[in-house]
């Protein structure tokens, strides 16, 4: 969390002024105007609180730093409701904390002993899920898995994904933020989206150049600030030198499939017409009308979709070959397929529920694995995709 941290931090304007807060002095800054405060445990006997010195402290006594940005390394306590105080009024902030998902993040922040109330929460303008994952080529390492908007308490967007199958992130909807900071600066999303590219054309020409120091990642990002037009000139043609084309991002809207709930069959006994309704009018008995009995009608078995792609196919038939579950290189290596082509039958598969990702290990190294769901397994048959046809 604290390296994501630091290296969000490097892409502040040189001329910002930024106090850091910690309990132990891990974030290191290039720019000049940082301020780092460290928090301090008591040094008196027992109970006692002498001479502490505690986070929430120390975020109080920034405000009077007058700082564009306040960073809390880790947010635990009372600090947090501090630190909404200070983003309600105009300051930034970042912070990082222990969750699985933004709206567990939220009820630790609104519980005690942060305390944060709900009307603060839309501050938060973003939140980044980072995890220890496995590769798809085996191995562990950290990724961002998701990127929300906050646009309201209980009402987030997420931006982007992480893929899995790819180890790459996609957009899955645009940005809430954007639009509004669009309407502020007087510019419209369109150019936004314009900048944000040519930016990213910039950080992908220090990847291929291999700058990873801090010094030298922040001294191309200050030059940007500096003169844009020059700088972003120098990353594409150099880009163009070395061969790389950056593609454009692309919003894949996310897919959701819905899942009607199964209707358990009532008991044999209870299938019984319903009981006939007394008249009371004084109508003539021949005018009433008759009762209708309720006839229950059993549900229907939900029909597996049949609508697959002969890439899906080519899938489906590989991993039932392999016994009905297959690590990613198998697959790879067992289909012809390109991989942007193996990667959408993989996700085509996945949101028709025909196959669900493993953990399976080769050679003791974990993999992410696939396997057929009987779902899977039933569409396989009808579709005559059998072992032997392999």
């Amino acid at each position: 969390k604290t390296t994501l941290l630091n290296a969000i931090a490097n892409f502040f304007k040189p001329g910002f002024k930024i106090v850091t807060i910690e309990e132990t002095p891990e974030l290191n800054l290039p720019h000049e105007n940082w301020v780092q405060l460290v928090s301090r445990e008591s040094y008196g006997l027992g109970e006692s609180k002498i001479g502490e010195i505690s986070l929430f402290d120390l975020v109080k006594l920034s405000l009077r730093y007058r700082p564009d940005y306040i960073i809390v390394g880790e947010v635990r306590g009372e600090e947090a409701y501090v630190l909404f105080q200070a983003m309600s009024t105009g300051h930034g902030g970042l912070s990082t904390m222990h969750a699985d998902s933004l709206e567990r993040a939220v009820k630790r922040l609104t519980s005690p002993p942060m305390n944060v109330s709900p009307a603060y929460i839309p501050s938060l303008n973003i939140a980044l899920l980072t995890e220890r994952t496995i590769l798809p080529k085996g191995g562990f390492a950290r990724r961002v898995k998701h990127i929300w908007e906050v646009e309201d308490y209980e009402k987030y967007r997420e931006i982007v994904r992480w893929n899995p199958v790819t180890d790459r992130h996609e957009m899955v909807s645009e940005s809430y933020h954007l639009k509004v900071l669009g309407e502020k600066l007087g510019k419209s999303y369109q150019e936004l989206l314009s900048e944000i590219e040519r930016r990213r054309v910039v950080l992908e020409w220090l990847k291929a150049k291999g700058l990873k120091e801090t010094a030298e990642v922040f001294k191309v990002i200050n030059r940007y600030y500096m003169y844009p037009d020059e700088v972003y000139s120098q990353a594409s043609e150099e880009l163009r030198e070395l061969g790389v084309v950056v593609q454009p991002v692309k919003v894949k809207p996310r897919v959701t499939v819905e899942v009607a709930p199964k209707v358990a069959s009532l008991p044999a006994a209870t299938l019984r017409a319903a009981p006939e309704r007394v008249e009371t009018s004084p109508r003539p008995l021949e005018q009433r009308p008759q009762a209708q009995k309720e006839m229950i009608v059993p549900a229907s078995t939900a029909e597996i979709p049949m609508d697959i792609s002969a890439d899906a196919r080519v899938i489906l038939r590989s991993i039932l070959s392999l016994g009905g579950e297959a690590d990613h290189n198998s697959l790879v290596s067992l289909t012809p397929l390109p991989k942007e082509r193996l990667s959408k039958a993989i996700g085509e598969l996945s949101g028709k529920r025909l196959i669900m990702p493993i953990l399976l290990y080769v050679d003791n190294r974990p993999m992410i694995g696939y396997k057929l769901t009987s779902d899977g397994q039933e569409i396989a048959k009808k579709l005559g995709l059998s072992q032997a046809s392999s």
